[in-house]
């Protein structure tokens, strides 16, 4: 019996360490731009057009850095989380307050805040695809 409880209490354990790490890696990965693939939903694609470019935020990220942007639409504000930093230079695609874009991809509210999950983005001619559009599979490495 004793070995019993033992084993129990060893489980209860485990499961009292690896559940809030694996949810805390869950949050790490959705909060940085490395997974959202579980919060992405190709049936809340939208389209944003001549979207103007509030403000650019770059976000420390283990090695890299994630970018993200707040955007005007409308009265509204969004926030459009786009990709690490590194893949957006190396596709030639710099983004400053005051530019007008248009993003593609799929919203959901976090904290409150209306947000995006984008898949696309063109800026001028330079037209940059940044995840899957059917699963929400970053397109970097």
């Amino acid at each position: 019996m004793t070995r019993t409880t033992f084993t129990l209490s060893a489980a209860a354990l485990l499961m009292a360490i690896a559940l809030p790490v694996s949810q805390a890696r869950a949050q790490q990965d959705s909060a940085g731009g490395r997974s959202r693939a579980g919060a992405y939903d190709p049936a809340k694609s939208i389209a944003l057009t001549g979207v103007t470019v509030l403000r650019i935020d770059t976000v420390k990220q283990g090695e890299g850095s994630s970018v993200n942007a707040l955007l005007a639409v409308g009265k509204d504000s969004v926030t459009a989380w786009l990709a690490p930093a590194e893949f957006l230079s190396s596709k030639s695609l710099t983004l400053a307050a005051g530019d007008v874009i248009d993003v593609t991809g799929s919203t959901l509210i976090v904290a409150g805040q209306q947000s995006l999950i984008a898949t696309e983005i063109k800026k001028g001619e330079t037209k940059v695809m940044l995840r899957d559009k059917t699963t929400g599979a970053p397109a970097w490495p």
